[in-house]
């Protein structure tokens, strides 16, 4: 029995000799047997005599257990004076250092003060083919749905105008243009500004309202873009559709006659 006694004594004072607070680095203490590294804000150093770990006080924080230095704001960590976090890490003030946000991720600023703060890093992300979106949670490329677009490298897919629409994985809107009211679109246009009025019948000229009817005395082919005055001398009514509509009226027609007449006198020598 007293032999039983003497090994536990032993080994408790073995155990005692090995765990001496100078037997333990900076940064440790001797707690049951074991070095123990000290709680956040408690700091120990082997040539400050110390046993355990001290604490470091209100405001202050430790680096590694071995140095007590100042608390610094969100967003920053000690390191002289507190400083920003730099972009791609974050720090909440309670801690020595910042946190990475991760291989493929970043902030948009220095200082963040939450992992919410991180986001994809698109400069390290693939650029999506037209017709293509980048998601950005999963950083994949999607395909665009219907009736939207995207060019190359897009993050987002735009939607079509009101009389566009397209294809999934579009990279432009086909244009659905619609005319007013006796207008066309020519082949090959897809602006409403190059609607164009259907050419005009004889008889009428186009203008910017449209076609309009020939005044007197005047007439047009088929398509005409203005009306073309009658011979001098010659009437014809309003609307007409060929020179041949502009004819002498009855005091032309007169007159003619007696010019006529008056010329076939004088060639016989006969007054008039």
């Amino acid at each position: 029995m007293w032999l039983i006694i003497f090994h536990i004594l032993s080994a408790g004072l073995a155990s005692s000799a090995l765990i001496s607070a100078e037997s333990c680095e900076d940064g440790y203490e001797p707690i049951d047997g074991v070095c123990t590294p000290c709680a956040e804000g408690f700091a120990r150093v082997n040539g400050y005599f110390l046993e355990m770990c001290w604490d470091c006080g209100d405001g202050w924080t430790s680096i590694d257990g071995k140095t007590c230095v100042s608390v610094c704001p969100p967003g920053q960590i000690y390191y002289e004076e507190c400083t920003d976090c730099p972009k791609g890490s974050w720090s909440t003030g309670e801690t020595t250092t910042c946190q990475s946000c991760g291989e493929g991720y970043t902030t948009n600023y220095a200082g963040s003060t939450s992992q919410d703060d991180c986001v994809l890093d698109a400069d390290a992300l693939p650029a999506c083919q037209g017709g293509y979106y980048l998601e950005k949670s999963s950083g994949s490329c999607e395909i665009c749905p219907a009736n939207t677009y995207s060019t190359a490298g897009s993050l987002y897919c735009t939607d079509c105008p009101e009389n566009g629409s397209s294809d999934a994985g579009a990279t432009e809107c086909a244009l659905q243009v619609v005319c007013p009211e006796g207008m066309y679109l020519p082949v090959g246009s897809t602006n409403v500004l190059e609607c164009t009025y259907e050419d005009c019948e004889a008889g009428s000229y186009l203008t910017e309202d449209g076609c309009q009817e020939c005044g007197k005395n005047t007439y047009s082919l088929e398509a005409a873009m203005e009306c073309t005055p009658c011979p001098e001398g010659k009437n014809a009514p309003a609307g007409s559709t060929s020179p041949d509509d502009c004819q002498y009226g009855v005091r032309q027609l007169t007159a003619m006659y007696e010019i006529k007449r008056g010329f076939a006198i004088n060639m016989n020598g006969n007054m008039v």
